[in-house]
């Protein structure tokens, strides 16, 4: 991978490590399918492209502010 492939790999990670990401099945299903698409086509731009889209409808679907972890990512994302 290459080094933003693996920046966002790695932000991945550290967002899903936290309970209360992994606890909510809608983001811990985005997360894990961001991670899949990142490995398997090594494309952050498309696999980031998906995340934002994802984390967007779950902030609308659910009403609710993001957990910290996620904002963290979101931050990471909004530089690639």
């Amino acid at each position: 991978m290459d080094k933003e492939c693996l920046k966002l790999y790695h932000a991945i990670e550290l967002a899903y490590a936290k309970e209360e990401v992994r606890s909510d099945p809608v983001l811990a299903k985005a997360l894990l399918s961001a991670s899949n698409e990142l490995i398997k086509f090594q494309n952050v731009f498309s696999s980031a492209y998906h995340l934002k889209k994802e984390l967007l409808h779950y902030t609308v679907d659910k009403q609710v502010a993001l957990p910290r972890p996620i904002i963290n990512l979101q931050q990471i994302l909004e530089t690639i």
